[in-house]
């Protein structure tokens, strides 16, 4: 009976999982070389109201949330110059979690899921550091971000 019941809350909590998933609707082409650029985040996939999209691209951190799950992907198109490519999670204006690659070509630039602490109010951003003309390919199966609320 306990195993029955445990199960049954465990179904519970998954259905009640602060989620959300976010990407952008069309190609980015970098303008500039060697700086970050924000990928404005327009198209999301939210369970719970622990996050919400921004207006200026990035995901609002909600009441209670203070340590979320976070991951993320970009397939990252290098157009001119070869080179390292970045794709980062920012908080506000501090990058957390990077992935960097040398590129002469086309790559998914992918992280590993990390933990971090949030305040409620936070935004949380996907930034992409290249050369002018690089593309990231706006794709929601290739090109998104996940944070997950941990609690």
């Amino acid at each position: 009976m306990n195993l029955l019941q445990d199960n049954v809350e465990d179904a519970i909590n998954e259905k009640n999982t602060n989620i959300i998933t976010a990407s952008f609707s069309e190609n980015y082409t970098l303008v500039n070389n060697s700086s970050y650029e924000t990928l404005f985040l327009n198209n999301a996939k939210i369970n719970g109201s622990a996050f919400c999209l921004q207006n200026d691209g990035g995901i609002l951190i909600g009441e209670g949330v203070s340590k979320v799950k976070i991951s993320f992907k970009c397939h990252y198109n290098s157009i001119i110059l070869p080179g390292s490519k970045w794709v980062s999670a920012f908080v506000n204006d501090v990058a957390i979690c990077a992935v960097c690659q040398q590129l002469s070509s086309r790559a998914s630039l992918t992280s590993s899921t990390e933990m971090i602490d949030v305040q409620p109010g936070d935004i949380i951003y996907l930034k992409v550091n290249g050369s002018n003309g690089d593309i990231i390919r706006a794709d929601y199966t290739y090109s998104n971000i996940t944070i997950e609320k941990v609690n």
